[in-house]
């Protein structure tokens, strides 16, 4: 029973990292951590290799889920995600930091912003142009799994 609630507690400290990561990340202390995220970010191109240095570099990789994806039309992208507890203060935290730190990065277009799924579940997306590239920040809600995930998604233009 004890290991159980060991690594619950373990779960719960990693997600509480990530949110605490991801806000420092947007604090004013970290002007030069942003802006070599958004120097990584301008370089950066998807691979079907799943080249995950800029989500390394930059620190986000930790306790995300990273993989490449590949869309009907062809384009590859690449991708991490973060999970927590359904519904969560935690989750919309990180969303909205991760949404605030591409933002903060130079010439950082809003492509669009849609709110449309084919599922009950919320979704809210926020759709980047940056150098060429788009980027991608969703936050979605798991009913089924009891979870709401953040998404960071990178790929070319279409």
């Amino acid at each position: 029973m004890y290991p159980l609630i060991n690594r619950m507690c373990l779960r719960r400290n990693r997600r509480l990292y990530v949110v605490l990561w991801l806000f420092a990340l947007t604090s004013a202390g970290s002007a030069s951590l942003a802006g070599d995220f958004c120097t990584e970010l301008e370089k950066y191109h998807p691979s079907q290799q799943g080249d995950m240095s800029l989500f390394e570099a930059s620190g986000m990789a930790s306790g995300a889920v990273c993989a490449t994806s590949r869309a009907l039309s062809g384009a590859v992208s690449n991708h991490c995600y973060w999970s927590f507890p359904y519904r969560s203060a935690a989750s919309t935290q990180s969303f909205d930091a991760v949404v605030q730190r591409v933002a903060d990065c130079a010439n950082a277009q809003v492509y669009s912003k849609e709110n449309t799924v084919n599922h009950p579940d919320t979704y809210d997306l926020r759709r980047f142009t940056i150098a060429g590239k788009i980027v991608d920040v969703s936050l979605k809600d798991k009913a089924a799994l009891q979870q709401t995930i953040v998404f960071l998604r990178i790929s070319g233009a279409p």
